[in-house]
């Protein structure tokens, strides 16, 4: 798990880069030429993060044909164990599905990774996540709604001996969980995670919901298939 502790190192990085992206007009060019190089880190790990995903999605992918050749020979063993299986397999193919349709956002309207002013953009995702008044848009909704269905059906899944996996789930899908700004105001989960974010503040979020998600299923079938 290095390349994921190096991955949340990053995060910090993306405070100070959206701090500047959202007065974009005060910062100065030296402040520009420095962040440059934070964009092109950023985007060499989600490079790496990318193949990480892929490679914990054909382990997966592995699993779940060895768990539906036992299940079939072994109906009464396995079969309770294919049909969680199976719900976690639609839930986060539902809901990584509905990511990859907000990361191609940006390559539709032909965003430059490596582009400066392109990527500390903060309107263009908050404009398709958020409306004018800052509450969440059909599809900002939508994707919340996708979040907090994983989190709940996976929660019913999970049993007594799994509470490793129960608080993964918590810590990362429960969008009823609000968090507090320096000024101890509340903000709610969407909000905190997504608004006012630059262009690759948003894509470095969604691509860490997908590790996220791939990692809880990997531990999960884990779990359940040796």
């Amino acid at each position: 798990m290095k390349n994921t502790s190096n991955f949340f190192k990053l995060i910090a990085i993306l405070i100070c880069f959206n701090s500047c992206a959202q007065e974009k007009p005060n910062c100065s060019d030296e402040l520009k030429k420095s962040i440059t190089p934070l964009i092109f880190s950023l985007n060499e790990a989600r490079k790496v993060y990318k193949t990480t995903t892929e490679n914990y999605q054909q382990i997966i992918k592995n699993k779940i044909e060895t768990l539906n050749d036992i299940s079939n020979s072994q109906p009464e063993k396995f079969g309770k164990l294919k049909i969680k299986s199976d719900k976690i397999e639609s839930i986060t193919s539902d809901l990584n599905g509905f990511i990859e349709l907000l990361k191609e956002e940006s390559i539709t309207n032909h965003f430059d990774n490596y582009n400066y002013e392109m990527m500390s953009d903060t309107l263009f995702y908050r404009n398709i996540l958020f409306d004018k008044n800052n509450n969440l848009s059909k599809r900002g909704l939508k994707l919340k709604n996708k979040i907090q269905n994983f989190h709940k059906t996976c929660n019913e899944i999970l049993n007594s001996s799994q509470q490793e996996l129960k608080w993964f789930n918590d810590s990362n899908f429960n969008t009823e969980v609000s968090f507090s700004d320096y000024d101890g105001n509340k903000i709610d989960f969407m909000n905190f995670k997504l608004s006012n974010r630059s262009v690759i503040g948003t894509l470095t979020y969604l691509e860490k919901l997908q590790l996220e998600l791939v990692t809880f299923q990997f531990f999960f079938m884990n779990s359940i298939v040796q």
